[in-house]
């Protein structure tokens, strides 16, 4: 059985070698062929199409230039002046020549360098005026009297300039006969800058040839130094635009393709003009140049050939494999799944494979009809009790694709959900998903985790993974809701929290009050006993020392206050103060902690001193927790500005109720726009890399202190980065009541920058 096995599979192999080197050969010459004819009509027709598009722009040229010498030819004013010239007495005619001369060089100059020279002669061809020397060639042909001329395009070596001599007769408007002539000497700098803006490839370009062969104007050669041969012109036949490929003799190469097309005014004004020569444009470019794409593409083809060659054998192999392997693979099974059957109904004698093969699936089909019912009883009765269950049951594959949702999710997720990612469809955050493990073939124990959905559904999922019968992996996934159970546990945790921390206060509050009280009253003595008498610093120290245990008595008091059963009952002690001076306070403070880290603070006020009514203390409490803050986030040698405004200044409001909107500023990084909300919570902290957060009371007692006065606070980000916090509280307590109309006119926040983090 394994010989002819053997035989079988080398001759799989002999085939699908012969056909895979037959069809990539003729493949090969094929796409050769058809991509060089390809290459070269595609090449021609581009070619033909930019001959045909630079030969009109230059006819656009040529035939403006001579529309403006006709036009400045037939200027009434300019025929006038010729007449007075020819009627005036000969002792006033050098005036006269002047002021023609001042008109045609004032011209000439508002031309900005079209024009080299003006010309102008009389009916005898008698110089008048010229704005520079004219040369012989243009002078001495009668016939340029009579009619429109144009000379042929001359390059002169030394400037390396194109230039071409227009002339147009002059008529008297009344008796219509000849009174002169005029002749321009253009510049045609426009026509060069055409021919050398096209290039094409390494070696592709424009060149403007005349009828007799010479390079008039070309980017490689020198104006007029080299010709093509008669010959070449005679093969491209360029009376019409067209492409061929043909030999240039002029580059020396063979196989060229070469676009042309004809300059159509050299072939409408006469054969005088462009002293009888024809313009045309040829589009060329070096053969290696223009089949590089082919020749790179065959050269590809011989390297990758031999590894062609290899991989086909390797495929042909594996193909080889691949069909008999598996014939013989479903023989045996098919012998095992109809086992027990020890006659067979058919018996097939091919002497290969196929016989042990049809014998099986003939021992298979008695079997597979009966068996099929039972699976089909047994399938409903689960598919009922997972329809049944009151959580979600899904089914995945090896690759975590769902294969089957229950009726509940089915109706929650939809069929759609079905043969997606399982994260997809759920969308749970910071998915377990990555180190799931599942399908990676390792025998996974059944367990159980949470996760939670973009949607804030947080299930609890149990995770089981099966072998189906084919040897494939499958996953079950139970998801049992636990929302509100988190959420009952989550206060729960709060409340023990809070609990646990107003005893601790209370001890706190006790144990430390009375010593800060007693430092304080000592300090108080030691001032008042003392002669600062020419010591000015040793009363400031006192004075610091006194205000510093103040706000440590504030702290301890806050402590405690935070913990009211509602801030509404939190005891507020109004009195008027300056903003500005309690500021100052603060920050003296803190200025050892900004100072260690070469912190620069800026505060920007109203000009005018800026009193309001409220709870001084604990107002100054909320400066200090925000300007901690912004020193903790701040990186060394940052800036932190602090400003204030009353909005009584502010010709915005009209409002009679007069608030302070206070703001301060750092450079840290941020805070991440989904935390915005969540900053003035109890308890919430945020660890930045080494920057290690407080106890997420500070930030929470501002907004007591805040909403305590009737006002607001609400955290912000900076476009350039670092974080802004603001508040704003009325300026009299006593505008309090009023103060909630006012404030829903204020303009909503927003996040400037919601993905930078804090």
């Amino acid at each position: 059985m394994g010989k002819k096995s053997s035989g079988f599979q080398q001759k799989i192999i002999i085939a699908l070698l012969g056909v895979g080197l037959l069809s990539g050969a003729t493949a090969l010459l094929f796409s050769y062929v058809s991509r060089t004819k390809a290459l070269e009509d595609t090449i021609g027709a581009n070619f033909e199409r930019l001959a045909l598009d630079t030969a009109q722009k230059v006819d656009i040229i040529i035939d403006r230039k001579i529309r403006d010498t006709k036009s400045l030819a037939a200027s009434p004013t300019f025929i006038n002046q010729i007449k007075k010239i020819r009627t005036s007495p000969t002792s006033t005619r050098p005036k006269d020549n002047s002021e023609l001369l001042s008109y045609i060089k004032r011209y000439q100059r508002e031309r900005e360098g079209d024009i080299f020279s003006v010309t102008l002669t009389d009916e005898k061809d008698n110089i008048i005026a010229a704005t520079e020397k004219t040369q012989p060639h243009y002078q001495s042909k009668k016939s340029l009297l009579e009619r429109l001329f144009t000379s042929d395009i001359d390059f002169d070596i030394a400037t390396k300039t194109f230039s071409m001599m227009i002339s147009a007769p002059i008529t008297d408007d009344k008796s219509g006969e000849i009174i002169g002539s005029l002749r321009e000497l253009h510049n045609l700098k426009e026509v060069f800058g055409i021919i050398d803006k096209v290039r094409i490839g390494k070696t592709g370009h424009a060149d403007l040839v005349a009828s007799d062969g010479t390079l008039v104007v070309c980017p490689i050669f020198p104006g007029q130094t080299h010709k093509i041969s008669e010959n070449l012109l005679r093969e491209l036949s360029i009376s019409e635009p067209g492409w061929k490929i043909a030999v240039d003799e002029a580059e020396g190469r063979r196989d060229s393709i070469i676009g042309f097309s004809p300059v159509k005014t050299t072939f409408e004004l006469g054969e005088d003009n462009f002293w009888g020569k024809n313009l045309y444009v040829l589009i060329r470019q070096f053969p290696e140049d223009a089949y590089s794409p082919t020749y790179n593409l065959l050269w590809h083809l011989l390297i990758i050939a031999p590894t062609g060659i290899g991989i086909l054998l390797m495929l042909s192999y594996f193909v080889s494999q691949w069909i008999v392997k598996p014939i013989k693979e479903l023989s045996d099974s098919a012998e095992l799944i109809g086992y027990g059957q020890p006659d067979p109904d058919i018996k097939i004698r091919t002497g290969d494979e196929i016989e042990r093969l049809a014998d099986t699936f003939n021992k298979m089909a008695k079997d597979l009809e009966n068996r099929f019912e039972d699976i089909k009883l047994e399938r409903d009765k689960l598919n009922t009790i997972m329809d049944s269950m009151g959580d979600g049951l899904v089914i995945l594959d090896k690759d975590l694709r769902i294969q089957h949702l229950n009726a509940k999710f089915m109706d929650l997720y939809g069929k759609e959900s079905v043969g997606k990612s399982c994260r997809d469809v759920f969308g749970i955050k910071d998915a377990p998903c990555n180190g799931c493990t599942a399908g990676d073939g390792e025998d996974v124990k059944p367990h159980t985790f949470e996760a939670v959905t973009n949607n804030g559904i947080t299930y609890l999922i149990t995770h089981s993974r099966i072998k189906n019968k084919d040897g494939t992996t499958s996953i079950i996934e139970i998801f049992k809701d636990i929302t509100e159970r988190k959420r009952l546990e989550q206060q729960l945790l709060q409340s023990e929290r809070l609990a646990a921390l107003s005893q601790f206060s209370s001890t706190f509050a006790h144990d430390l009050k009375n010593p800060v009280i007693a430092i304080k009253k000592t300090i108080e003595m030691l001032r008042d006993s003392s002669n600062f008498s020419g010591s000015e610093t040793l009363n400031n120290v006192y004075t610091d020392l006194i205000s510093t245990c103040g706000l440590l008595l504030g702290l301890v008091n806050d402590v405690l206050d935070i913990h009211q059963v509602s801030y509404k009952d939190l005891p507020m002690i109004y009195s008027h103060f300056s903003l500005k001076q309690a500021l100052d306070e603060v920050v003296k403070l803190l200025k050892i902690e900004a100072e260690e880290k070469r912190l620069h603070i800026e505060i920007e006020g109203n000009k005018e001193e800026v009193r309001v009514e409220a709870d001084k203390r604990r107002i100054q409490r909320v400066f200090i927790n925000l300007l901690t803050n912004a020193i903790r986030y701040s990186p060394p040698s940052g800036k932190i500005k602090i400003s204030f405004q009353d909005s009584s200044y502010d010709p915005e409001y009209t409002s009679r109720t007069s608030t302070l909107l206070f703001s301060i500023e750092d450079e840290g990084p941020g805070i991440i726009q989904s935390d915005l909300s969540k900053v003035f919570d109890l308890f919430y902290r945020k660890d930045i890399g080494e920057i290690k957060s407080g106890t997420g009371l500070g930030l929470y007692f501002c907004k007591v202190v805040i909403d305590a006065h009737k006002g607001r606070i609400w955290a912000d980000n900076k476009k350039n980065g670092g974080a802004v916090f603001n508040f704003e509280i009325p300026i009299s307590g006593r505008d309090a009541n009023d103060y909630k109309n006012f404030n829903s006119r204020r303009p909503e926040t927003f996040s400037a920058e919601p993905e930078i983090s804090s």
